[in-house]
Parts: structure tokens; sequence; C-alpha cells
């Protein structure tokens, strides 16, 4: 077991001994961190689960649990599960951010699902955000990359509106 692994098991037997006790973790200080853990250990059925369970106990899920599954999901190539945990999210009214987008679109990008990504950037834009540099770069890369130049500039032309 390596060092990390024992951080998220401790962490996991902290949870149990607190909940012997009858002290219930939150999101915020509990849930969140170890979801973090199992997505950085590449967990993410465990990651999932708990989620579930979190979800199950009456928690809402904030924005940093949502983002912290969806870009385990991306990073592991899951984007149809990250787009899924995204849908979760809209589902209960938690309003997406940049980040949110920008780690969706990176995903998307580096699993080569470039149209998907023009969806979210141009559903992104209709719900008042700009696009930034970093999701700009990532688009015009990916797009680059697949060889498809005219997403690139049709992605530009967005940018500069």
């Amino acid at each position: 077991m390596s060092e990390m692994e024992s951080i998220t098991e401790e962490g996991f037997r902290l949870k149990m001994v607190m909940e012997e006790f009858r002290v219930f973790p939150d999101v915020f200080t509990y849930y969140s961190a170890l979801i973090d853990r199992l997505c950085k250990e590449c967990r993410l059925d465990d990651a999932n689960l708990f989620f579930s369970e979190m979800c199950d106990r009456g928690l809402v899920p904030n924005g940093v649990t949502f983002i912290t599954l969806i870009n385990g999901q991306c990073k592991s190539g899951r984007v149809d599960l990250a787009l899924e945990i995204y849908q979760q999210m809209v589902t209960k009214a938690l309003k997406a951010d940049l980040v949110l987008y920008n780690t969706l679109v990176n995903g998307f990008c580096k699993g080569g699902y470039f149209r998907e990504s023009r969806k979210l950037v141009g559903e992104m834009t209709k719900r008042g955000l700009r696009p930034d540099k970093f999701m700009y770069t990532t688009i015009l890369d990916g797009s680059c990359k697949e060889g498809d130049l005219d997403l690139g500039l049709e992605m530009k032309n967005l940018f500069l509106i």
C-alpha cells in the first residue's frame, strides 16, 4: 500500500470512528476531501460509490465535489461518466462555473470529443460565461492534433464575440 493509499484509508477509518460517536461528516469537511483522494488514486468506482453514499444520506454535493469527480473521470478517459455527473449537477440546479466548463472541455478534447466540447462552449456562452485563455488554448490544441482546423477557427470566432 502506498503512502497516499494509507492516508486515504486512514481517512475512512476516521470517518467510521466519527460515525460511531454519532458525529457525521458534512460535504465540505469530509466527503469532498475523501472523493478527491479517491480520484487522485484513480479509484473512481470507489469515488462514485462514496458520492452516492453522500447523496443517499441527504447531503447535497457542492460545486467542488462535482468538479473533483468530473475531473477524475475526465483524467481517466471516462468522459461519458463525467458528462453524466455534469447532468446530475445541472439537475440539482447548481451553477456551472468557468472552472467546471474548463474541466469538461479539457477532458472532452483530450478524449477526442471535439464536437461535444463545441456544444459545451456554446452552452457556456448562453449562460453568460466567457471562455478564457486556458479554454481557448485547450480547444485550439485539440483541434490541431485532430487535424480539424475548421473547428479551431470556428472556436476562435466564438471567443472573439
